[in-house]
């Protein structure tokens, strides 16, 4: 089984640089969906739920990361391009 939150833990550290711009709230679940889809290696929500396997309702998961993914506020393009300029 795998330690997901140590991977979070990991991968909120490199990743925190890129993730300034948001509050903490918006950074923590920004971190949790590239481990989602590191870990499904897809990218449904629903198969994001599956790879971390949190104790909570699936839907609640799933509407967490839709809401993310919807929110005019966040500039997804200024967050994509540091972190893939940087891989």
């Amino acid at each position: 089984m795998r330690n997901v939150y140590g991977l979070y833990s990991t991968l909120n550290e490199h990743l925190k640089q890129y993730l300034l711009p948001l509050d903490n709230r918006n950074a923590t679940t920004t971190v949790w969906m590239v481990l989602a889809v590191i870990l499904s290696k897809s990218v449904s929500l629903a198969s994001w739920d599956v790879a971390l396997s949190f104790e909570v309702n699936a839907a609640s998961t799933i509407r967490r990361f839709s809401r993310w993914l919807h929110n005019v506020k966040i500039d997804i393009v200024q967050i994509y391009d540091g972190i893939v300029g940087e891989a």
